[in-house]
Parts: structure tokens; sequence; C-alpha cells
């Protein structure tokens, strides 16, 4: 099952490598990547962390340096000072490297159990204020890398629910062609929402390997067993 992201943009300022309480070293830096829409240039700056020898390349780097950064969805829970509950997502680093060719890169493939919140597991098709735009919001529940310690019994199968969207005719397809429960792989790129990044699907197909399938069914959580669930919606639409 796959939990894959790709950033690829100009680092947005020098990166500070520090070091936790039980000595791991860890770092927070930020990417700005560029795409044209129309005669414009836009630009979204995002977030990404890294641990250990993967922070430790990034002392190497200087403000603008172009890089290509691939790694994996996270999300954080976290409690405020007013005990309320939050959920934010990010990218965290698992390779840094200088890109072979300059340029902007922004992909993600992820692959899971998609999440309805509907009684009958459908996807809800629906349209913006203005509108204009369709879309849909879902989930998928990806496996988290989870790992035993020396001597323990292996750990149950952990799930993280990232919600994500799609619009227009990528959403008509999303809506009529799966439902709650669907073993599935969805592409697309990465967005900026309330809560951090956001996965915007642009396709999507039914995972129909067996034996892919029977290793998937075999440790699938029962509903919200070992789930972990975000108040997130996705991207909200105008």
């Amino acid at each position: 099952m796959n939990n894959e992201v790709t950033l690829q943009g100009k680092l947005v300022d020098e990166v500070n490598v520090s070091t936790s309480k039980n000595g791991n070293r860890f770092a927070h830096g930020r990417l700005t990547i560029e795409r044209a829409q129309g005669q414009e240039v836009k630009s979204n700056t995002y977030p990404f962390t890294a641990f250990g020898a993967t922070a430790e390349q990034l002392a190497d780097y200087k403000e603008g340096a172009q890089l290509e950064i691939r790694g994996r969805l996270s999300r954080d829970d976290y409690t405020d000072e007013q005990n309320e509950k939050h959920t934010s997502f990010s990218v965290v680093a698992n390779e840094i490297k200088r890109p072979r060719e300059i340029g902007s890169k922004n992909a993600f493939k992820l692959s899971g159990f998609v999440q309805s919140r509907s009684e009958d597991g459908s996807l809800e098709l629906k349209t913006s204020q203005d509108g204009k735009t369709q879309y849909v919001n879902f989930g998928l529940a990806v496996k988290r890398d989870v790992y035993p310690r020396e001597g323990q019994a292996k750990p149950k199968p952990q799930y993280d629910t990232f919600y994500m969207t799609a619009f227009g005719d990528v959403a008509k397809g999303i809506v009529s062609g799966f439902h709650k429960g669907d073993l599935a792989e969805f592409s697309g790129n990465i967005g900026i929402s309330n809560n951090g990044v956001s996965p915007i699907a642009s396709s999507g197909k039914m995972i129909r390997e067996a034996g892919v399938v029977q290793e998937a069914q075999s440790d699938r959580p029962a509903d919200n067993e070992n789930v972990r669930t975000p108040k997130s919606n996705g991207i909200r639409t105008n």
C-alpha cells in the first residue's frame, strides 16, 4: 500500500537542524513550488519535516536551493492550551536531493480503504456556493508504518485517514465508481488547507491484484478500529 509524496521547488530559507530531548535530530523546512495559471505564475509554500540523517542533509543547502523531496504524507494530532483537539497534515521527507532538471513537481500516490461519512457508504457529489464547481470530499484509510520493538510481538496494523478532494469530471468518476470499503489507489497533487497540506485527486483506480487485496484484507480494521479519523473535510471551495 502506497503513501508517496514528491515535491520539487525552492527552499524558502535556511534550515536549522535541532535535537530533541531524546537525542533525535530533526528539522522543519518550507518549499516554494511555482505553477503556471493562465498568463500568471502562482506559488504555494509547503511545510515539510525531516528526521535523522535526512535532516542533517538540509544543513548543506542555502535559501533558494532547488530541491526534490520524496517522502510520505503524515498527520499530527495535538491538544491546544484551551484543551481543544486538532489535526494537521504535513510531508515527512525520507529523501532530499538536487533534481536533475530545474523545475517544479508536486505529486502524491496514496492507497488504502475508501472512507465515507454517509450512512449508505456512498460518496456525495457537491456543488460550490457559486454553482460553478462540482467536487467531492472523501477519505482514504492508509496503513501506517509501525515497527515493533525488539522482543515484542508484531503490533496490530494502524491506519490514518487522509481526506482528499477531487473536482469536475474527476469528482464525478470517483462518486460513480467508488464506495466505502473499496481498496483503491489515488494520485494527484498536494494543496494547502486550514489543516496543513491536503491531497487533490486527479485520478483513481480500484486495486484488484489478488496478492495485494488478500494481504490488505487480512489486517483490515473494522469500522473505526485502529483508524485515526481527522475532522478535516479536505480543501474548501467557494
